[in-house]
């Protein structure tokens, strides 16, 4: 395969569709799937046009159809969406990471076409400072998208430095690199976020989780992203006083999560924030962190909202008021929401409650309504879930007399009270069990 390099000419001369046809099935293109819609839009366009006649305006939205179309190679294709891996020199030209070049090599009008698109080139790649530099270049001016993940190659941090000069057209920000390489990067990036959508940063740990956090900066973003709809900081240590003042700055935000990364001082006096757009939220840490945050904000009823509370040998936490926080965070009118099901689930080290939160006005209520309202429990060492006193902070707590349906997973070894727990349920018509379950239970219900 030619590299699209600067400078070089493809081998390929103009011809018509068979001919292209022909050579991406030499070249095992896969393109089968696109040929067809491709043939249509050209032939629709004039009777007898040739592949080196096609309008440039209609030939680059087709170049940008078979760039996200078009699979990546030897990469779990789930990963994308968070990080690209750049990792050998080869990567700019040899297709790995840029599959759809190839198409681009079918002629030299192909390539004045494909080198002219920005957009083509906005999805950056750190493999070396030329490749990067280059697609810099080529991108003439669009937003682009930074997606870096440090690795065994340290070259990769020293790539990503070079985009701080072009940072303020920056769309999507994606970054795990270990803390000491964040805090340098981010330490240099003082100017507006203007067209900044989403911003993900993670600070990497070893093995045995040693590793310190990212200590952000007070002062970063806050006030310079107004378009920023995804924000996630994981491992990373920030202050209430920048977390408050990102959620004000940030109208669009639509998915919120900090995983490690709450602040841990309740010493706050500040009016609850409401990020309105807000669809998913997930919070990680202690159950004390979490109460904090939610002390400090709402959300709208159908908000995913996922709690992943970890607790140690040294905690005592207050499920109680943990859980009266969480509910009380769900923006809904007065009486005007039911907790339609109810799913607890219990491991050796974990618990897991959900349930369906949904407006009673609701005509008709969901039947199938996912689960918005999670809660996970997970513990560091070798002890048990408090299962009791937590179910009994969930009876104490939450609306549950128009619960429906019950899920109910590996609580054979628990002490709830299940005749107690069913008081609280009075329409309770279907029970789904999973794994064995305690004798009690059957007694309940026989």
């Amino acid at each position: 395969m030619e590299h699209l390099s600067p400078g070089s000419s493809p081998g390929t001369n103009a011809g018509s569709l068979s001919d292209f046809e022909e050579t991406a099935k030499i070249n095992r293109w896969p393109v089968k799937s696109h040929v067809g819609p491709i043939k249509s839009i050209v032939t629709n366009t004039h009777a007898r046009t040739t592949i080196d006649r096609i309008p440039p305006e209609l030939l680059s939205k087709i170049f940008l159809v078979c760039a996200v179309l078009w699979p990546t190679q030897d990469l779990d294709s789930s990963l994308d969406d968070y990080f690209v891996h750049s990792v050998g020199p080869g990567d700019f030209t040899c297709g790995d990471r840029l599959p759809w070049i190839a198409i681009a090599q079918v002629c030299p009008y192909w390539r004045s076409v494909a080198l002219a698109c920005g957009e083509l080139w906005r999805g950056l790649l750190f493999s070396s400072p030329e490749a990067t530099k280059e697609m810099l270049r080529r991108s003439k001016g669009v937003t682009l998208i930074v997606k870096a993940e440090g690795g065994y190659n340290p070259s990769i941090y020293e790539n990503v430095r070079t985009v701080i000069p072009d940072i303020g057209r920056v769309s999507v920000l994606h970054l795990c690199f270990k803390a000491y390489h964040l805090q340098a990067l981010l330490r240099d990036i003082s100017v507006a976020f203007p067209v900044l959508e989403s911003l993900r940063l993670r600070a990497k740990s070893d093995f045995y989780g040693d590793d310190p956090p990212f200590l952000m900066p007070d002062v970063i973003f806050a006030g310079n992203s107004p378009s920023l709809r995804f924000l996630e900081f994981t491992n990373c240590q920030i202050s209430w006083q920048s977390l408050l003042a990102i959620l004000r700055e940030v109208p669009m935000l639509d998915s919120l999560i900090l995983d490690r990364a709450l602040p841990t001082n309740s010493d706050i006096a500040s009016p609850k924030q409401f990020p309105s757009q807000l669809r998913v939220l997930t919070l990680g840490g202690s159950v004390d962190s979490c109460t904090n945050l939610l002390a400090q904000i709402a959300y709208p009823i159908a908000t995913i909202a996922t709690f992943k509370c970890e607790m140690t040998s040294r905690d005592n936490p207050n499920f109680y008021n943990f859980l009266q926080r969480a509910h009380s965070a769900i923006r809904y009118g007065c009486g005007d929401h039911i907790i339609q099901s109810l799913g607890i689930a219990n491991t050796y080290h974990c618990l897991i409650l959900q349930s369906s939160v949904v407006c009673h006005s609701s005509a008709p209520v969901p039947s199938q309504q996912l689960p918005n309202f999670n809660v996970v429990l997970s513990r560091d060492d070798y002890r048990r879930i408090p299962v009791t006193e937590f179910m009994h902070a969930v009876v104490a707590t939450l609306p549950l007399a128009e619960v429906q349906i019950l899920y109910v997973s590996g609580l054979w070894q628990s002490d709830i009270d299940w005749s107690e727990f069913f008081q609280h349920l009075p329409l309770i018509h279907t029970i789904h069990f999973r794994q064995v379950f305690s004798p009690e239970l059957m007694d309940v219900l026989a």
